[in-house]
């Protein structure tokens, strides 16, 4: 999910939530919720509903688990190559060097390992 619409998916559910909660009769960055809502029921749906919104923008920008990118990056100790790893998440050098010095033991023994992304 792009982050615009990811944005727009949790204003939407923060503002649902102060209107559940408040009840309306407030502004927020200029815009006016003037009308209270004295429904309890409907208070109660607005709640859920942005509770829902606000999960499901928040579950977006912590999964990458869809997007099916890997990167492969090789793990060097004292210049030399030891191994290879792959990593779904975060894509940094830092991420793989942590990867490298957990799951190759040459590099955890050996005082750590440096990275190279791969090309394949």
């Amino acid at each position: 999910m792009p982050g615009s619409i990811s944005l727009g998916l949790l204003v939407l559910g923060g503002v649902l939530i102060l209107i559940g909660f408040l009840g309306g009769n407030f502004k927020l960055f200029g815009a006016e919720v003037a009308a209270t809502i004295s429904n309890r029921w409907l208070r109660f749906v607005a709640i859920i509903f942005g509770s829902v919104l606000v999960f499901a923008a928040l579950g977006q920008n912590f999964s990458n688990s869809g997007s099916g990118i890997n990167t492969i990056w090789t793990c060097y100790n004292n210049s030399k190559p030891v191994g290879d790893v792959t990593i779904w998440w975060g894509h940094k050098e830092r991420d793989a060097e942590w990867a490298c010095n957990k799951w190759i033991s040459q590099c955890g023994n050996g005082g750590g390992c440096t990275t190279m992304k791969n090309s394949k």
